[in-house]
């Protein structure tokens, strides 16, 4: 049977979109950047992006020409704060719900994108199955999945309880962990930043992401399989596990002509 335990990342989402500033916006924007590659052009070109959060790189890849923006996520909450952000920047993206397990999604896009989020569907090889199914031939998937350590089943034991816990509770947690990464100077505020997070939803984001899988690099590579190559990888050096792990990311080509 399913697990039916499931951390709500809407809310912390949207309420983080009405906090945001056009700084965490421009940050967002660069990091966004840095992942498409040299001399792959956005214009006229469709994005879509799969757990869309708060709406900040939806917004970004709509600033940076994208014809077309689609932005889905499985929690009200990131539809709301997606749709807002969007509302205030000025932005044309369509948001709506949507369970990528489960994907009402149809046709392809020439940008297939999902940050840290495949790996929180309770199916991530499923996830990312569906989600490879909508790139469009010679398009890009660029996808972050957190770095496999030696303490994961840990974490996610961890993540599980987090979960159930109620929210005076989960604060207590978040300040501890909070103040452990700054003792051990284990808080990489760089890409809490580029990731349109402050300290507070850093720390939820990982303390109460659960479901939870994670993954080596070979593993990611194997899963997406025939059909796609490689372009860049970033950030793919594990460590011990003991505050957390990181994403990795990576983004890989659709070929336009599909292995026999």
């Amino acid at each position: 049977m399913a697990d039916s335990i499931r951390y709500d990342f809407g809310e912390q989402w949207d309420e983080y979109a009405r906090r945001a500033t056009d700084e965490d916006l421009i940050t967002a924007q660069n990091a966004l950047a840095e992942l498409i590659p040299v001399g792959f052009s956005p214009q006229g070109k469709s994005f879509l992006d799969i757990g869309c959060g708060s709406g900040m790189h939806s917004v970004a890849a709509a600033r940076h020409g994208f014809l077309a923006v689609t932005a889905v996520d499985y929690y009200d909450g990131s539809v709301r704060a997606t749709k807002w952000m969007a509302a205030r920047s000025g932005t044309q993206v369509t948001a709506f719900r949507d369970d990528i397990l489960n994907t009402k999604i149809t046709g392809h896009f020439d940008v297939v994108y999902s940050w840290g989020v495949l790996h929180h569907t309770g199916n991530m090889l499923a996830a990312i199955n569906n989600a490879k199914a909508l790139v469009a031939p010679g398009g890009l998937f660029i996808i972050s999945i957190y770095l496999k350590t030696p303490l994961c089943e840990f974490w996610k034991v961890e993540k599980r309880i987090y979960a159930m816990l109620p929210r005076f509770m989960q604060a207590g947690i978040d300040y501890a962990f909070r103040g452990l990464s700054i003792a051990l100077k284990a808080v990489d505020k760089k890409q809490e930043k580029e990731r349109g997070m402050d300290w507070q939803v850093g720390v939820r984001d990982w303390l109460g992401g659960y479901p939870y899988e994670s993954a080596t690099p070979e593993e990611v590579a194997k899963m997406v399989g025939n059909g796609f190559a490689l372009d860049a990888s970033y950030h793919t050096e594990s460590g011990p596990g003991i505050l957390g792990t990181r994403c990795a990311e990576y983004v890989f080509r659709r070929l336009t002509v599909q292995p026999a």
